[in-house]
């Protein structure tokens, strides 16, 4: 079984607080991830994420059914988060406020095994390792999404 238990500590060493997730059974996917992003404890756990302060492990906002397993993520420089999983089809904005600004499916796409989320400009670039369209294990397939509305730009 897989857990995770995340624990924010004082300058001296000393653990100031603890968040400790629920035990997933074993997968090929990774079910929980942690991931710290200035002042905030983003933690994944199954489909659900999570944010914590870092300073006292105070809860600011939990959201479901987010990506299930495997997380790619990224974030632009206004803080909000674009993250999908390893097989998933839909791709979500989140502010850093814990909105959900959009979701694009782009399962028409035929991609999946996301690596590498990256933003440029309003762009949210997202690199692939393996299509259903030929060449079908190459990482040379990709999804472009605008960043203000989720739109599929352009994929191969």
């Amino acid at each position: 079984r897989m857990s995770m238990t995340v624990r924010g500590l004082d300058s001296k060493g000393k653990q100031v607080w603890r968040h400790k997730t629920r035990k997933y059974p074993a997968t090929e996917l990774d079910m929980v991830e942690c991931v710290v992003r200035k002042q905030k404890v983003y933690i994944f756990a199954g489909s659900k994420l999570t944010v914590l302060r870092k300073t006292d492990g105070k809860k600011l906002w939990t959201l479901n059914n987010i990506s299930s397993a495997g997380y790619a993520l990224t974030f632009d420089k206004s803080d909000n988060l674009y993250v999908t999983g390893y097989y998933e089809d839909i791709i979500f904005k989140i502010s850093r406020n814990g909105r959900i600004l959009w979701k694009t499916d782009i399962s028409k796409t035929g991609n999946y095994w996301p690596n590498n989320l990256r933003v440029s400009g309003k762009k949210l670039i997202i690199p692939y390792g393996t299509s259903t369209n030929p060449p079908y294990n190459s990482r040379n397939h990709r999804v472009i999404l605008s960043t203000k509305t989720g739109k599929i730009i352009s994929y191969r």
